[in-house]
């Protein structure tokens, strides 16, 4: 099961109460498998914004006509990357937005390095809020037409490596400074899962879906059952990676 969002609804998610940190030391990562439904026009997949709620201050990974750029501002100066192109709809991909210093905000597709944006965001203010699947001004706008599926985020900038590994469980295999688990469960959609309270507030009330699977070649993974996650009394137990017992699953992703 995944979240849907519908960009003629105006749905989103958003969370204006301890957003992530995005001017930390260690840097941050936030992403999760995403299925576009429409790619048309310029659409916000994760925006984390200051106070101000304009280009003031922000990160945030976008698509535009179907190429995926990353967008950093500070105090009004900064704009959007060149883009990685050639992605399409209905296809899964797992995206992950990683910031590892004031002057790199990298984007990660399907485990590769796909975009940088090298804007500094040096000095810029305290992050304020943010929004998954829009951008938010004077209301929220530039919204997304896609499922959303096992997003997860730390307040570290994850290496290549590990961010290859966490596309294949559903709950986190690092939980070195994790910051929110979404598995986007039918029950509690937006509830976070790692304990420490960031859940999102949903507008434009959000509905479930059940799409077509993630395929990958059922040899290199092993993912973690949100079946399983849901019988683990709601919260992972273990520390290890994946958290909860493993289901081995055959190009299934995606319940």
């Amino acid at each position: 099961m995944a979240l849907r969002l519908t960009a003629a609804s105006s749905q989103y998610l958003s969370i204006s109460s301890n957003p992530i940190d995005f001017n930390a030391d260690m840097g941050y990562s936030i992403g999760g498998w995403i299925r576009f439904a429409s790619l048309i026009g310029t659409c916000y997949v994760v925006a984390i914004e200051g106070v101000s709620h304009d280009f003031g201050d922000m990160d945030a990974f976008l698509t535009d006509y179907g190429v995926f750029k990353l967008s950093a501002f500070s105090g009004g100066g900064g704009g959007n990357s060149g883009g990685s192109s050639g992605y399409v709809d209905s296809v899964w991909y797992h995206v992950v937005m990683v910031r590892s210093s004031d002057s790199v905000l990298d984007l990660f597709v399907d485990g590769v390095r796909v975009d940088t944006n090298t804007n500094s965001v040096a000095g810029r203010g305290a992050a304020a809020f943010m929004h998954l699947g829009a951008y938010y001004e004077s209301g929220a706008s530039n919204f997304s037409d896609a499922r959303l599926w096992g997003w997860k985020s730390w307040n570290r900038a994850l290496t290549a490596a590990e961010i290859t590994r966490e596309m294949r469980t559903a709950m986190p295999c690092s939980f070195d400074t994790d910051y929110g688990i979404w598995p986007f469960l039918r029950t509690n959609r937006a509830s976070d899962y790692s304990g420490l309270g960031n859940s999102w507030t949903e507008s434009a009330s959000p509905t479930d879906e059940d799409p077509p699977p993630v395929a990958w070649d059922a040899t290199e993974a092993t993912i973690t059952a949100v079946a399983d996650v849901v019988a683990a009394a709601g919260q992972p137990t273990s520390k290890r990676c994946g958290g909860v017992p493993h289901s081995p699953v055959t190009n299934r992703g995606v319940w």
